[in-house]
């Protein structure tokens, strides 16, 4: 887990790629303990459905 502004910088240095998708950065309430809080625990679940179901 990074400070967000460093995970900003570095998802914004990286180059963009004619076939990609673009890389997101999606904040969730809660910090790096986003688990500790339901309305983290949903949204990281749904983020990482989202991802899982893209990849299928």
């Amino acid at each position: 887990v990074t400070p967000y502004l460093a995970s900003r910088y570095l998802v914004n240095q990286l180059p963009s790629l004619s076939d990609a998708k673009p890389i997101r950065l999606d904040v969730v309430e809660g910090g790096h303990m986003m688990y500790l809080r339901p309305d983290g625990r949903r949204a990281l679940k749904d983020a990482a459905s989202e991802l899982y179901q893209a990849t299928q």
